[in-house]
């Protein structure tokens, strides 16, 4: 409110509510917003409609626990986390649909409702009190996107390291890779070999910061040092955080190439 005044203008504002599941034997969600009620949320709304230079715009209430928790997995955590996930999904219908209706008719106009993600899309894009969904993570469909029920993408981006060493025949050890994603830490979080497809990581080194040693059981000849091998990173920050240049490629073309913010310095978060 302070920054704007003597501008005439006012700065558009998006209130975020907290829709996880919390059931006291566990914490379904992330810790984003103390808002959990209508109260609270009405509170913050009524507060900011007292500022001259502020106006409230828009809800984001967005489901992490569904949207951002993989649940096609080995053994017995891939059912139970569609469980969860199925139990969850029905409060946060109804605590979205609630705030949105409870601002509405205290009489706010709201020009946006954000929810979801790219791993909730089927589910989210169905909710009639949402407006907009966050899919960014789809375009590039990072390997995170591989262990859902619901959703399937074609991968569309990855990285390349070179070969440095090869310390047996079936051994290849690339220079760095160690481009882990955020969260809490598990193998999920790995970058993935990609190409060749039988690739695959030794399960006591996985990617690292200098080295990453990769298998692959029957190579093909073409593969020395100085080649290339290709991976899928598993978030979709990874690549602009990490690489200067994006690299746009039509079949056997490199067709353009566009910088990322790392080529500028640019650090957001």
């Amino acid at each position: 409110n302070y920054t704007f005044q003597g501008t005439g203008l006012q700065a558009p504002v998006c209130i975020e509510a907290d829709v996880s599941s919390d059931w006291g034997w566990v914490y379904f969600g992330v810790r984003r917003s103390p808002l959990r009620t209508v109260e609270a949320v009405l509170w913050l709304a009524q507060a900011l409609q007292r500022l001259e230079r502020v106006r409230l715009i828009g809800l984001l209430a967005y489901e992490a626990q569904i949207a951002g928790v993989g649940d096609r997995r080995v053994g017995w955590k891939g059912p139970l986390v569609r469980i969860l996930k199925r139990r969850s999904w029905k409060e946060v219908l109804t605590r979205r649909r609630t705030l949105v209706e409870a601002l509405r008719q205290a009489g706010f106009s709201l020009e946006l409702v954000n929810g979801g993600g790219t791993g909730s899309l089927p589910d989210t894009a169905g909710d009639p009190s949402v407006t907009e969904v966050a899919a960014g993570s789809a375009f590039f469909a990072p390997a995170l996107f591989d262990h859902y029920e619901k959703v399937s993408f074609v991968p569309a981006a990855g990285f390349s390291l070179e070969i440095v060493r090869r310390p047996a025949q079936d051994l290849f050890t690339c220079h760095g890779g160690g481009y882990i994603a955020s969260g809490a830490v598990g193998p999920e979080k790995l970058p993935r070999p990609w190409l060749p497809p039988s690739a695959h990581f030794l399960p006591h080194e996985g990617a690292g910061e200098v080295q990453t040693p990769v298998r692959i059981p029957t190579p093909p000849d073409f593969l020395r040092i100085g080649e290339p091998l290709y991976f899928r990173h598993a978030k979709a920050g990874e690549l602009t955080q990490r690489f200067p240049v994006v690299w746009l490629v039509s079949g056997e073309r490199a067709e353009a190439a566009f910088p990322t913010y790392a080529a500028y310095g640019e650090v957001w978060v």
